[in-house]
Protein backbone atom coordinates (compact mmCIF):
# COMPACT_ATOMS: atom_id res chain seq x y z
CA UNK A 1 0.00 0.00 0.00
CA UNK A 2 1.26 3.76 -0.36
CA UNK A 3 0.24 6.43 1.98
CA UNK A 4 -1.42 9.71 -0.09
CA UNK A 5 -1.79 13.04 1.74
CA UNK A 6 -4.24 15.55 0.36
CA UNK A 7 -5.67 18.23 1.96
CA UNK A 8 -4.40 16.97 5.24
CA UNK A 9 -6.39 13.54 4.27
CA UNK A 10 -4.33 10.60 4.58
CA UNK A 11 -5.42 8.13 2.05
CA UNK A 12 -4.61 4.61 1.16
CA UNK A 13 -3.74 3.56 -2.46
CA UNK A 14 -4.04 0.38 -2.78
CA UNK A 15 -3.32 -2.50 -5.36
CA UNK A 16 -2.45 -5.98 -5.80
CA UNK A 17 -0.17 -7.76 -8.38
CA UNK A 18 -3.89 -9.21 -10.00
CA UNK A 19 -5.76 -6.54 -9.86
CA UNK A 20 -3.88 -3.10 -10.18
CA UNK A 21 -5.38 0.25 -9.62
CA UNK A 22 -5.14 3.85 -8.09
CA UNK A 23 -7.08 6.72 -6.90
CA UNK A 24 -4.42 9.38 -6.71
CA UNK A 25 -5.52 10.96 -10.03
CA UNK A 26 -9.17 11.32 -9.27
CA UNK A 27 -8.30 14.62 -7.30
CA UNK A 28 -6.63 16.16 -9.62
CA UNK A 29 -7.98 17.98 -12.81
CA UNK A 30 -7.32 15.26 -15.82
CA UNK A 31 -5.84 16.80 -19.18
CA UNK A 32 -8.09 17.63 -21.93
CA UNK A 33 -6.79 14.24 -24.00
CA UNK A 34 -9.01 12.49 -21.01
CA UNK A 35 -11.57 14.84 -21.22
CA UNK A 36 -11.83 14.22 -25.07
CA UNK A 37 -11.82 10.31 -23.86
CA UNK A 38 -15.14 10.96 -21.95
CA UNK A 39 -16.91 12.29 -24.88
CA UNK A 40 -16.19 9.07 -26.80
CA UNK A 41 -17.22 6.81 -23.69
CA UNK A 42 -20.82 8.34 -23.84
CA UNK A 43 -20.74 8.83 -27.50
CA UNK A 44 -20.35 5.00 -27.54
CA UNK A 45 -23.62 4.50 -25.31
CA UNK A 46 -25.73 7.46 -26.61
CA UNK A 47 -24.82 7.99 -29.95
CA UNK A 48 -24.30 4.46 -31.30
CA UNK A 49 -25.14 1.52 -28.97
CA UNK A 50 -29.05 0.81 -28.80
CA UNK A 51 -29.18 1.35 -25.04
CA UNK A 52 -32.32 3.56 -23.69
CA UNK A 53 -33.01 4.83 -20.38
CA UNK A 54 -35.30 2.05 -19.38
CA UNK A 55 -32.20 -0.44 -19.71
CA UNK A 56 -29.92 -1.04 -16.24
CA UNK A 57 -26.45 0.09 -16.69
CA UNK A 58 -23.56 -1.16 -14.45
CA UNK A 59 -20.11 0.99 -15.05
CA UNK A 60 -16.99 -0.79 -13.71
CA UNK A 61 -14.29 1.44 -12.51
CA UNK A 62 -16.12 4.60 -11.49
CA UNK A 63 -12.80 6.65 -11.71
CA UNK A 64 -13.86 10.50 -11.29
CA UNK A 65 -17.24 9.43 -11.90
CA UNK A 66 -17.61 12.13 -14.76
CA UNK A 67 -18.99 9.38 -16.85
CA UNK A 68 -22.02 7.96 -14.67
CA UNK A 69 -22.96 11.16 -13.25
CA UNK A 70 -23.41 12.41 -16.94
CA UNK A 71 -25.15 9.48 -17.88
CA UNK A 72 -27.44 9.93 -14.65
CA UNK A 73 -28.01 13.25 -15.55
CA UNK A 74 -29.59 12.77 -18.57
CA UNK A 75 -32.02 10.14 -17.36
CA UNK A 76 -30.21 6.70 -17.56
CA UNK A 77 -29.75 4.06 -15.11
CA UNK A 78 -26.10 3.64 -13.89
CA UNK A 79 -24.69 1.77 -10.86
CA UNK A 80 -21.07 1.92 -10.30
CA UNK A 81 -18.96 -0.69 -9.62
CA UNK A 82 -15.29 -0.65 -8.50
CA UNK A 83 -12.67 -2.40 -6.31
CA UNK A 84 -11.51 0.53 -4.68
CA UNK A 85 -13.96 1.85 -2.17
CA UNK A 86 -11.62 5.68 -1.81
CA UNK A 87 -13.73 6.05 -4.90
CA UNK A 88 -17.22 5.80 -3.67
CA UNK A 89 -19.08 3.63 -5.94
CA UNK A 90 -22.40 2.34 -5.34
CA UNK A 91 -20.93 -1.52 -5.04
CA UNK A 92 -17.69 -1.96 -3.63
CA UNK A 93 -16.95 -5.30 -5.86
CA UNK A 94 -13.59 -7.30 -7.61
CA UNK A 95 -15.03 -8.01 -10.74
CA UNK A 96 -12.51 -10.96 -10.89
CA UNK A 97 -13.85 -12.92 -7.98
CA UNK A 98 -16.71 -11.60 -6.98
CA UNK A 99 -20.54 -12.37 -8.86
CA UNK A 100 -21.13 -9.05 -10.89
CA UNK A 101 -25.00 -8.17 -10.19
CA UNK A 102 -27.30 -8.72 -13.19
CA UNK A 103 -28.01 -6.04 -15.91
CA UNK A 104 -28.93 -4.87 -19.67
CA UNK A 105 -25.29 -3.14 -20.15
CA UNK A 106 -21.91 -3.23 -18.76
CA UNK A 107 -19.77 -0.21 -19.43
CA UNK A 108 -15.73 -0.75 -18.88
CA UNK A 109 -13.55 1.86 -20.23
CA UNK A 110 -9.68 1.75 -19.57
CA UNK A 111 -10.65 -1.23 -16.80
CA UNK A 112 -9.42 -4.54 -18.61
CA UNK A 113 -5.53 -3.60 -18.78
CA UNK A 114 -5.86 -3.43 -15.15
CA UNK A 115 -6.53 -7.04 -14.78
CA UNK A 116 -5.08 -10.77 -15.83
CA UNK A 117 -6.17 -11.58 -19.77
CA UNK A 118 -7.27 -14.73 -18.53
CA UNK A 119 -9.51 -13.04 -16.31
CA UNK A 120 -10.90 -10.43 -19.31
CA UNK A 121 -11.71 -13.40 -21.02
CA UNK A 122 -13.64 -15.17 -17.55
CA UNK A 123 -15.29 -11.75 -16.83
CA UNK A 124 -16.98 -11.94 -21.18
CA UNK A 125 -17.76 -15.28 -20.46
CA UNK A 126 -19.99 -14.92 -17.68
CA UNK A 127 -21.46 -11.56 -19.12
CA UNK A 128 -22.51 -13.94 -21.94
CA UNK A 129 -24.19 -16.38 -19.72
CA UNK A 130 -25.76 -14.09 -17.17
CA UNK A 131 -27.77 -12.05 -20.08
CA UNK A 132 -25.59 -9.15 -20.85
CA UNK A 133 -27.63 -7.58 -23.14
CA UNK A 134 -25.01 -4.80 -24.50
CA UNK A 135 -20.89 -4.56 -23.67
CA UNK A 136 -19.07 -1.52 -24.27
CA UNK A 137 -15.23 -0.42 -23.17
CA UNK A 138 -12.46 0.61 -24.20
CA UNK A 139 -8.84 -0.18 -24.25
CA UNK A 140 -5.24 1.29 -24.85
CA UNK A 141 -2.90 0.72 -27.53
CA UNK A 142 0.85 0.28 -26.44
CA UNK A 143 1.86 3.30 -28.89
CA UNK A 144 3.88 6.93 -28.25
CA UNK A 145 2.44 9.50 -30.23
CA UNK A 146 4.65 12.34 -31.48
CA UNK A 147 2.00 14.33 -32.96
CA UNK A 148 -2.07 14.29 -33.07
CA UNK A 149 -3.91 16.60 -35.72
CA UNK A 150 -7.63 15.98 -36.17
CA UNK A 151 -9.59 18.33 -38.32
CA UNK A 152 -11.80 19.00 -40.83
CA UNK A 153 -11.59 20.18 -44.60
CA UNK A 154 -14.57 20.84 -46.99
CA UNK A 155 -15.46 18.56 -50.17
CA UNK A 156 -13.34 15.68 -47.60
CA UNK A 157 -14.58 15.53 -43.96
CA UNK A 158 -12.42 14.50 -40.81
CA UNK A 159 -8.88 13.94 -41.19
CA UNK A 160 -6.55 12.09 -37.99
CA UNK A 161 -2.93 11.92 -38.03
CA UNK A 162 -0.90 10.11 -35.29
CA UNK A 163 2.55 9.98 -35.62
CA UNK A 164 4.68 8.39 -33.48
CA UNK A 165 5.77 5.01 -32.35
CA UNK A 166 5.02 1.40 -31.23
CA UNK A 167 6.09 0.92 -27.72
CA UNK A 168 7.88 -1.95 -26.80
CA UNK A 169 7.10 -1.83 -23.05
CA UNK A 170 4.02 -1.73 -20.83
CA UNK A 171 4.75 1.66 -19.02
CA UNK A 172 2.39 1.96 -16.25
CA UNK A 173 2.92 -0.02 -13.53
CA UNK A 174 -0.61 -0.58 -13.23
CA UNK A 175 -1.90 -2.57 -16.70
CA UNK A 176 -1.00 -6.19 -17.16
CA UNK A 177 -1.31 -5.93 -20.93
CA UNK A 178 -2.37 -3.44 -23.83
CA UNK A 179 -2.87 -3.51 -27.65
CA UNK A 180 0.13 -4.00 -29.40
CA UNK A 181 2.24 -6.11 -27.05
CA UNK A 182 2.36 -9.90 -26.25
CA UNK A 183 0.02 -10.86 -29.17
CA UNK A 184 -2.90 -9.04 -27.53
CA UNK A 185 -5.00 -7.13 -30.83
CA UNK A 186 -8.04 -5.59 -32.16
CA UNK A 187 -8.21 -9.26 -33.52
CA UNK A 188 -7.74 -11.40 -30.96
CA UNK A 189 -10.46 -9.26 -29.07
CA UNK A 190 -13.01 -9.39 -31.12
CA UNK A 191 -12.23 -13.10 -31.33
CA UNK A 192 -12.80 -13.37 -27.78
CA UNK A 193 -15.82 -11.34 -28.18
CA UNK A 194 -17.31 -13.78 -31.06
CA UNK A 195 -15.95 -16.62 -29.04
CA UNK A 196 -18.94 -15.39 -26.35
CA UNK A 197 -21.44 -14.38 -28.88
CA UNK A 198 -20.97 -10.62 -28.56
CA UNK A 199 -21.76 -8.91 -31.89
CA UNK A 200 -19.24 -6.19 -32.78
CA UNK A 201 -21.67 -3.14 -33.92
CA UNK A 202 -19.34 -0.47 -33.96
CA UNK A 203 -15.22 -0.06 -33.00
CA UNK A 204 -13.06 2.67 -33.62
CA UNK A 205 -9.69 3.85 -32.49
CA UNK A 206 -9.12 7.31 -30.96
CA UNK A 207 -5.28 8.42 -30.74
CA UNK A 208 -3.99 5.51 -28.62
CA UNK A 209 -7.54 3.81 -27.40
CA UNK A 210 -10.10 1.40 -29.01
CA UNK A 211 -13.81 1.71 -28.34
CA UNK A 212 -15.71 -1.47 -29.02
CA UNK A 213 -19.79 -1.33 -28.99
CA UNK A 214 -21.04 -4.68 -28.60
CA UNK A 215 -24.64 -6.85 -28.15
CA UNK A 216 -24.79 -10.13 -26.80
CA UNK A 217 -26.53 -12.28 -29.97
CA UNK A 218 -27.72 -15.09 -27.36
Amino acid sequence: DQLIKLGGLNLTMNYTKENNYSHNWIFKLENRYHWALYWHQINCLMNISKITKSNSIIEVGKGSGFTSNYLKNKGYQVITIDIDKNKDPDIVLDITSDEIPATDALLAFEIMEHIPYKNVEKLVRTLSKNGTKFLIFSLPYAFKSFLWVEGFIINFGVFKMNLGKRRKKINSKHHHWELGIGGHSVYTIKALLNKYNFKIVSDYKYRNHHFFVTENNL
